[in-house]
């Protein structure tokens, strides 16, 4: 006979917090089976209690209407919903009805195999979840991690031990390497030991190439309202003529140039109340964010990196403000590796241990026939990607050796796999490439000793 496993999720917030809950949005169905690390379900979660902010930091800011706990499998058996634990239509996403209740049974699990259970196995975690969200109006509570968030993270419930830290700062190819197929860094978050804390941030509309972030973490109050008053000549010039898109993109750019993700402390709700962890213990940056050429202001001085495609799509009058305003300069290979030591010698000063780790570029996908260079303008980095690529990755070479980074080998991986199957267009992986390149990511972390992200089952 099965073994019935109640399953309740204990203490949240403990004496500090009153936690209310929306229903249990299941995502497994009453008597459907499943198996480790599958989401059964998550709820909204909203807090109320007499919590002093820190010095110059607000709890869970830009974060408290999106914080969501998924309850996930860690024994393989037959979901059963407890009645009454799933309200059905709002109640399900609205997150003030439900008292939190840490010994109420939610579901219970059917378990054939009891040597599951054996070492203290629990049948089931509980992953914390919050998106800082870049508009109120961009809201989407009845999914994980939903609606327009520029930056996603997830940590494993715990009574408040110190917790390690990872943070993102790439491109499109770098945040479902993090986030994996589930959106909520599932694999990433399985794959160690613990606890651990993943923070992934999106390069919508702002790409963090190395000079963008040293500009945020320099850059003063005062300095950011000149920019912000500035940068909202997009729409200001010409109301009339601009798009809601346009106001969305002038709005976004300003809220992401104002601030420094890589200085960010991060809240964690725990079962004993909230931990405030110091800014990450490793960084992940991604190569393919230097562009060749970019956006320098004119009379401000700083670096506007944006994808151009999101430029292309701005009204006329949006474009040509930034034509006005901006200038585009050449980023050569000999500026990126400046400003990766610079950036390198930054996130360092508060903490030396700080890992840092960069995914290089795909050089080569194999369709080039160039039977003479003779032809191409000097130098051939900049008139061929696959040239410039290899110049970039060889000056990544250098930058390890200086600064003692650690590079995550993109290029080497996609060869592997084959570049055309595994990576197309030199930039969008495959899943099985974005599984390689996330166990490499964890190896790197383990080998440099991340508080946290020990692999899993090792030794």
């Amino acid at each position: 006979m099965p073994r019935i496993i109640p399953l309740s999720l204990g203490p949240l917030g403990g004496d500090t917090l009153e936690v209310r809950r929306s229903g249990f949005r299941w995502l497994r169905e009453d008597g459907q089976m499943c198996r480790p690390g599958e989401v059964l379900g998550f709820c909204n979660i909203a807090f109320f209690g007499d919590i002093p902010d820190l010095p110059g930091h607000i709890h869970f800011e830009h974060e408290h209407n999106d914080i969501q706990l998924a309850v996930i499998a860690r024994v393989a058996g037959r979901l059963r919903h407890a009645p009454n634990s799933s309200k059905g239509g709002w109640l399900d996403r609205i997150r003030f009805y439900i008292r939190w209740q840490p010994d109420q049974v939610v579901a219970s699990i059917e378990v054939e195999d009891e040597a599951q259970l054996d070492d203290g196995q629990a049948p089931v975690s509980v992953r914390c979840l919050a998106g800082s969200r870049v508009s109120d109006l961009a809201e989407d509570n009845a999914s994980l991690l939903g609606g327009w968030s520029d930056r996603s993270r997830a940590w494993d419930l715990g009574d408040g031990e110190p917790t390690g830290s990872l943070l993102g700062l790439g491109i499109c190819e770098l945040a479902p390497v993090l986030q994996g197929e589930d959106g909520i860094f599932g694999a990433l978050l399985d794959g160690v030991a613990g606890p651990a804390h993943a923070v992934n941030v999106w390069d919508a509309p702002l790409v963090h190439s190395a000079r963008v972030i040293i500009e945020q973490i320099r850059r003063s109050q005062d300095e950011a309202v000149v920019l912000a008053e500035d940068f909202l000549g997009v729409v200001r010039d010409n109301p009339g003529a601009c798009s809601a898109g346009d106001w969305i993109f002038a709005a976004a750019s300003v809220h992401a140039l104002r601030r420094s993700p890589a200085t960010d402390r991060f809240d964690l709700l725990t079962r004993a109340g909230i931990e405030t962890t110091a800014p990450a213990d490793a960084v992940i940056l991604s190569v393919n964010s230097e562009p060749a050429v970019r956006l320098r202001h004119r009379k401000l001085g700083y670096v506007f990196d944006c994808h151009d495609y999101r430029i292309r799509r701005l009204g006329d009058s949006a474009k040509e403000w930034l034509k006005r305003s901006f200038v585009r300069e050449p980023n050569p290979v000999e500026h990126t590796q400046r400003d990766y030591l610079e950036l390198a010698a930054l996130l360092r000063q508060s903490n030396p241990s700080r890992q840092i780790l960069v995914l290089n570029g795909m050089s080569t996908l194999g369709r080039e026939e160039i039977l003479s260079y003779d032809v191409f303008d000097q130098p051939l980095g900049e008139s061929l990607q696959t040239v410039h690529s290899q110049e970039v990755n060889a000056m990544l070479h250098d930058v390890a050796r200086e600064a003692d980074i650690a590079i995550v080998d993109a290029d080497a991986i996609g060869a592997e796999l084959g570049g055309v199957r595994a990576i197309p267009d030199g930039v969008h992986q495959n899943g099985e490439m974005q599984e390689e390149l996330r166990r490499e990511i964890l190896a790197i972390l383990d080998a440099r000793g991340v508080s946290g992200f020990s692999l899993r089952g090792k030794g």
